[in-house]
């Protein structure tokens, strides 16, 4: 990424954050579009290192589906052993099944709390949340860049100062990492957060975590359209069930008015 550059003449050498030197023509806008090349060029580094998280988490999880599954045979195998030798011995068959639950339901406890710890399912959701943010923003930035770029024009301001040095505006990008952060936390606790919104305190939660108000504003408008969808869902749901309620009532009192 580049974080400093110096007018000369027509050209702008640009530094980047590897202390390396190269140059671009000076343009009417081109300080707005070197803070977009840091805000993709980011954006392509988190959404390439989250996808391969997100990936490894994905098959951690199906691996311990596997595990749970073989360990579920080996608790029945186990139940129906020790059931089948305890009735030999005591000749009882309330003891034999007892032993037998008893044996299945301690060996299906371990493996289920070793599957959920493997699953790591609100890692996956956090990712999950992190990679869909970054991929739709990523774009976004592309075609803002490409749409700038289409109106670049010769910069006709006095560049002759040659030992004037910028610092690249990044205050964007500083945004968009605490968005993204954001967004994990969000896929992490989806109901904690889905909970504070209802309840009202999710504003003055996101604040004392030193989130900066655009970036609240922005998740707050984002989490409005999640509950709003959420609440939509369960409406379709509630007045489906309604509606087959009152056709299976229907039908009732036809077939008893047949008589």
């Amino acid at each position: 990424m580049v974080k400093e550059f110096r007018p000369e003449g027509t050209q702008c050498m640009l530094m980047s954050t590897d202390n390396v030197m190269s140059s671009v023509p000076c343009t009417n806008n081109f300080e707005k579009s070197l803070s977009l090349q840091n805000q993709i060029e980011y954006l392509a580094q988190e959404f390439d290192s989250d996808q391969k998280k997100l990936g490894k988490l994905l098959f951690n999880a199906f691996v311990g589906r596997e595990k749970f599954i073989k360990r579920e045979f080996i608790a029945t195998g186990a139940a129906v052993v020790s059931g089948v030798a305890c009735y030999l011995a005591a000749q009882s068959v309330p003891v034999a099944l007892g032993t037998g639950f008893s044996t299945c339901g301690v060996v299906s406890l371990f493996s289920y709390i070793s599957f959920w710890e493997s699953n790591e399912r609100k890692k996956i959701s956090g990712y999950t949340e992190c990679t869909e943010y970054e991929k739709a923003l990523l774009k976004a930035k592309k075609q803002e860049l490409a749409k700038l770029s289409n109106e670049s024009n010769h910069n006709d301001r006095d560049m002759n100062n040659k030992a004037d040095i910028y610092e690249v505006n990044n205050e964007e990008l500083e945004k968009i990492k605490e968005a993204i952060k954001l967004r994990y936390y969000y896929g992490f606790n989806k109901k904690r957060i889905i909970g504070m919104y209802r309840k009202g305190i999710l504003l003055e939660v996101l604040k004392s975590l030193d989130y900066s108000d655009e970036v609240i504003a922005e998740f707050i408008i984002y989490i409005e359209g999640v509950v709003t969808e959420i609440d939509r869902v369960k409406e379709n749901k509630k007045y489906e069930a309604e509606m087959k309620r009152m056709a299976f009532k229907r039908r009732v009192s036809d077939f008893f008015a047949d008589f």
